[in-house]
């Protein structure tokens, strides 16, 4: 199962405010619109759907996903 990341993690890796992603989900031209999923009130974003998005290595997404989920 692929692992969701928050709005928060999507800003940080992209690096940018978290007031820049939610203007791209709010982004009304869908070919302009970041995918994502609501699970209730917050957004998800799946790593593939990005590296599609932003036309980067889904490795690179995978990388920085490591890194900030902490060894369990």
């Amino acid at each position: 199962m692929e692992t969701a990341l928050t709005l928060a993690q999507v800003a940080k890796l992209l690096q940018v405010a978290p007031s820049t992603v939610h203007a791209l989900i709010k982004e009304e031209n869908p070919e302009k619109r970041i995918p994502f999923i609501r699970v209730g009130k917050n957004y998800r974003f799946f790593a593939s759907d990005l590296a599609k998005f932003f036309n980067i290595d889904l490795a690179i997404i995978q990388t920085f996903i490591n890194k900030e989920t902490p060894n369990v």
